[in-house]
């Protein structure tokens, strides 16, 4: 039953968190432009 509810919680949080990292990766991406440019 465990495993079941781990695995049900990857899928829904798994594309979630992949978001979170892309927007992370994409500000400091930006932050560097930014810093880069002054």
């Amino acid at each position: 039953m465990t495993a079941i509810a781990i695995c049900l919680l990857m899928i829904i949080t798994g594309p979630i968190i992949d978001f979170f990292l892309c927007l992370c990766l994409l500000g400091l991406l930006h932050l560097a432009i930014w810093l880069g440019k002054r």
